[in-house]
């Protein structure tokens, strides 16, 4: 039997890394992303900051990219992400190992108050966790250090896979990237009841589920293996229609 494919739409280089994963876990991928990154002349001054927040790999290197200064605590959304700042050569690096709420409580639980603390992150935000650091005692500042340009458009491959029976497992990394994947399946005219799609959270799967696709399997934990392991239980049960 021909294994699955899935769809990852997210920006480089996440997608190729993704779609390798994909194919080690025995699924075909497509790679079309949606969205390119532009890192932002941010220029950051860190003086005044008790610790930073990232809540993505773009928002780490951005990071990276806007200071020479690595003494200051990061508390970073996930592993993934918290290993992205550790390689950018941070000092102090505290996993949530969650979703954006999982990190303002982290947050909250380790720092003093009122210490103040800067999110770090791209144009587009799925979750204020401003509000949510603020909503803990904490002083909540934002930084944009990046931008995420979308290009629209699916590729070739990925329509005509779209347009088979079944279609490829959708594959969402974020609120943002399924927000895109909505847009572009709109355009195409593509109804979206029938289609699957696997989450790396509830938050991240809302644009979704809003659109009424319909089956969305939600990872047990917000990293891409345990996303694929969502897509493999969705391939072990069929088509949603």
């Amino acid at each position: 039997m021909k294994p699955e494919t899935v769809l990852v739409t997210r920006t480089e280089p996440g997608a190729s890394k993704t779609a390798g994963a994909a194919i080690e876990a025995g699924l075909e991928a497509i790679v079309s992303p949606l969205a390119r990154v532009v890192y932002l002349d941010a220029g950051l001054d860190l003086d005044r900051v008790d610790a930073v927040a990232v809540t993505s790999r773009h928002g780490a290197r951005g990071l990276a990219k806007a200071t020479g200064r690595r003494d200051v605590p990061v508390f970073a959304v996930g592993e993934a992400t918290a290993q992205s700042v550790t390689r950018n050569g941070f000092e102090t690096v505290h996993s949530a190992d969650g979703d954006a709420f999982a990190l303002a409580e982290l947050a909250g639980r380790t720092l003093p108050r009122p210490a103040r603390v800067l999110h770090v992150r791209g144009e587009l935000a799925g979750v204020d966790l401003k509000a949510a650091l603020a909503a803990r005692g904490l002083e909540a500042g934002e930084a944009i250090v990046y931008r995420t340009v979308e290009t629209g458009r699916l590729s070739a491959e990925a329509v005509a896979a779209l347009d088979a029976d079944p279609g490829p497992i959708l594959l969402i990394h974020s609120a943002a990237g399924a927000g895109r994947l909505v847009r572009a399946l709109a355009a195409l005219g593509i109804a979206p009841e029938g289609l699957r799609a696997a989450a790396i959270s509830a938050v991240a799967a809302e644009p979704a589920r809003s659109a009424g696709i319909g089956r969305i399997e939600i990872a047990e934990r917000p990293d891409d293996a345990h996303l694929l392991e969502a897509a493999l239980r969705i391939a072990h049960t069929g088509p949603a229609r």
